[in-house]
């Protein structure tokens, strides 16, 4: 879950930039390093199937936005922008994480970009899940929709599949080996799944 995940690096996240990922493992952890946000909006619609779309600007990076839809048992799109350049669009079965998808990730525009600034990417899309606009914005969408756990399992799957495939596609662009990406996506995934799923759930009861 994002929150012990939050604790257990805290101990040594503060302070001083760390270096560029060696190895997928290492790639990975960088991933749950807390972050300070600016400027985030939120909004979460679950009244037909999902739709969310959340922008924040990340210093170094510019203004980041985020957008994904579903339907239950259907295809998810998802779109990730920063500023006007698109970085990742895809459409598809998210539990899929499918090769072509992170061969056509932007990789000129990751070129632009420091390691540190493309670890703080990638880590952005993962900690901006747990930030007081999301989660309010995921709570009151919860509260109007009607009272099926489903829903949430959607809104978790479309969360987590979502940055599950940017994770993925970012492990790919570092490190170019498929299926020890794939796996450091789909651990991504579940991460951003349960504690969306929980969040989703808690606000309806």
């Amino acid at each position: 879950m994002l929150t012990e995940l939050f604790i257990a690096v805290s101990l040594f996240a503060a302070g001083a930039s760390s270096p560029a990922p060696t190895t997928p493992d290492e790639f990975s952890n960088s991933l749950q390093a807390p972050m300070d946000f600016s400027g985030v909006t939120a909004a979460v619609d679950l009244s037909e199937g999902v739709h969310v779309d959340i922008t924040y600007e990340l210093d170094g990076v510019g203004h980041v936005r985020l957008a994904a839809q579903g339907e239950l048992d259907g295809p998810a799109t998802f779109i990730l922008l920063v500023d006007d350049t698109t970085i990742l669009d895809f459409g598809g079965q998210l539990t899929e994480l499918p090769e072509q998808t992170w061969e056509t990730f932007n990789s000129e525009y990751l070129a632009t970009l420091d390691h540190e600034e493309a670890v703080s990417l990638f880590n952005s899309l993962v900690q901006v899940w747990a930030t007081a606009e999301v989660e309010q914005a995921l709570a009151e969408a919860a509260e109007a929709a009607p009272s099926r756990s489903v829903l949430c399992d959607v809104a978790g799957g479309l969360s987590g599949g979502s940055i599950g495939v940017a994770a993925g596609a970012g492990c790919w662009w570092f490190f170019k080996k498929f299926k020890t990406c794939k796996k450091v996506g789909v651990g991504i995934a579940t991460s951003v799944f349960g504690y969306i799923k929980d969040k989703c759930e808690g606000a309806q009861n």
